[in-house]
């Protein structure tokens, strides 16, 4: 998705092993997952920690509901199957 940052390491997705989605609450960012994201990596598993709409280094507008957060995530998880 355009204007939205997500973090899964130097090496990217890796293989067709089912990546550790690290997903942020308020006000926060991906770097809130920092430590868990380095571990998950030296584990030689796939990680995605993602900043969402309007946090961190991500563009948008913030969005309003866990509803919509939801909603927002499974168009996330969905364009990467394009």
């Amino acid at each position: 998705m355009k204007n939205i940052y997500s973090f899964s390491g130097p090496e990217g997705l890796k293989g067709t092993k089912h990546p550790i989605v690290f997903i942020h609450g308020t006000g926060m960012d991906h770097t809130v997952w920092t430590l868990p994201i380095r571990y998950f990596l030296r584990k030689d598993r796939n990680v995605l920690g993602i900043d969402l709409p309007g946090h961190g280094r991500s563009k948008g507008k913030l969005l309003e509901s866990i509803p919509d957060m939801a909603k927002w995530l499974l168009g996330f998880f969905r364009s990467f199957k394009s």
